[in-house]
């Protein structure tokens, strides 16, 4: 729900870039940078306020052929 989590005494990171995933998580977001020694600044954002407005009636069905 955060937008990411360490683990492994911050050995490794899952970051999570899409906010609010399919309209129904209500999740945050990150995006992590790093600076020029490696050092992540994690920058956390929520959805646009719009996007709420605009949820689809039906999800799509995904097909692979």
């Amino acid at each position: 729900m955060e937008g990411y989590q360490w683990f492994f005494d911050q050995q490794l990171i899952t970051v999570w870039s899409a906010p609010n995933y399919m309209y129904r998580a209500g999740n945050k977001a990150t995006v992590m940078k790093l600076d020029e020694s490696l050092t992540p600044n994690l920058i956390e954002f929520t959805e646009h306020p719009d996007s709420s407005s605009r949820k689809p009636d039906e999800l799509p069905l995904t097909y692979f052929a």
